[in-house]
């Protein structure tokens, strides 16, 4: 089987959209298909360039415009003809989003070559300054486009699922709830004994710096301890990842002086996140967005025994029930159970051996399998 993932962003940029497709892709290509990946070039060389990295698995990147959806390039027109030429017309077209641009480009090929479209949403549409406005009617023309022209469509969630379906008005669609998954090769528990996160008060975020994931509310809980609750307070947080809102934030922990307690890291590969998440320097991983839809980042913390503290106003009640901590909304409830969550050790090591026993019921392989069941079945029809 011939198979073409269009994905905005792809690894060694650090998002769950990235992972999922080169996970997946991973796997596809390890099984026998040919996978050809076309993304934009974020976080890599400049130019249209070529990358093999496996077998069957190659990654087209391109240079792009910054378009409120996401990165779009045109470019790719001038070269899609001669990819089909060269590996063969796809059989399927699997397209990634919420981030635009790629998805549109994936859904106009997929016309032009006459193959089979899957639609895969990772989590709701953001919007950031003028474009949250416009969200609504994207949804309506844009994504209902998409979804009416796939033959299948895939999420992470009900939660999402539903989001979708309301937000475009489609009905006749056939989906499929497929949650991300882990390499448990790759993030598995630190040898036992080892308890260096006893000697500090640390967390951790690692993900994309991006208006969803509302890192200004950790960072003003944090601000708010330091300044006001508990001045010697000695909570740090370290912050890998890049994106959009990294500017801002960063302003934000310099204006007030916080530097030595908040540190910003950038983009790191994704081979270093299971070196940081096994380290056994954090008490937790930390995730305060507004919505999510099926987080790997946490999945990888929770596999790694890395407990998981989340926002109370996204989905992560509905997947993960009391397999993690609950902090709130704003500043001053996060604050509050931070300072609860860091001063129980007990229940710090009960919630890690929780989330260990959730995160086993969550493979790559099997997420895997059930795409390719649905390649499958779209092409015998």
């Amino acid at each position: 089987m011939i198979i073409w993932q269009f994905a905005p962003l792809f690894p060694p940029h650090i998002g769950g959209l990235e992972r999922v497709a080169f996970e997946v892709s991973k796997r596809l290509a390890e099984w026998g298909n040919q996978v050809i990946v076309l993304s934009s070039n974020k976080a890599q060389k400049k130019g249209t360039s070529l990358r093999v990295i496996q077998k069957n698995l190659v990654h087209y990147s391109f240079d792009y415009i910054s378009l409120p959806p996401g990165p779009i390039s045109v470019k790719l027109f001038a070269i899609y003809n001669k990819i089909a030429n060269h590996y063969g017309k796809p059989n399927i077209i699997h397209i990634h989003f919420p981030l635009g641009g790629f998805a549109e480009l994936g859904l106009i090929i997929s016309k032009l070559l006459k193959c089979p479209l899957v639609a895969h949403a990772h989590l709701e549409i953001i919007g950031h300054r003028i474009f949250k406005y416009l969200i609504p009617l994207y949804y309506l023309l844009d994504i209902r486009t998409i979804l009416r022209n796939a033959s299948h469509f895939i999420c992470p969630d009900v939660g999402t699922l539903q989001k979708y379906l309301q937000k475009t008005m489609v009905k006749d669609i056939k989906y499929s709830i497929i949650p991300s998954g882990i390499d448990h090769q790759i993030f598995h528990p630190p040898p036992e004994g080892d308890d260096e996160w006893k000697k500090s008060k640390k967390i951790v975020f690692i993900g994309q710096i991006g208006p969803q994931k509302r890192l200004d509310r950790l960072i003003n809980a944090l601000i708010l301890i330091y300044k006001k609750i508990d001045p010697k307070s000695d909570i740090e947080l370290d912050i890998f990842g890049d994106g959009i809102t990294r500017a801002s934030l960063e302003q934000l922990v310099k204006k007030y002086s916080f530097t030595n307690k908040i540190k910003f890291y950038g983009s790191i590969p994704h081979e270093k996140v299971s070196q940081i998440l096994r380290s056994n320097t954090y008490w937790y991983m930390v995730l305060t967005s507004e919505f999510e839809g099926f987080p790997v980042a946490m999945l990888e913390s929770m596999s790694c025994r890395l407990p998981v503290l989340v926002s109370t106003d996204s989905v992560f009640k509905e997947v993960f029930a009391s397999n993690v901590g609950y902090l709130g909304k704003n500043p001053h409830e996060i604050a509050r159970s931070l300072i609860f969550y860091l001063s129980d050790e007990v229940s710090r090591e009960s919630l890690a051996s929780k989330s260990l026993i959730f995160s086993k019921k969550y493979d790559w392989d099997v997420s895997t399998k059930m795409i390719l069941e649905i390649y499958s079945k779209i092409i015998k029809k």
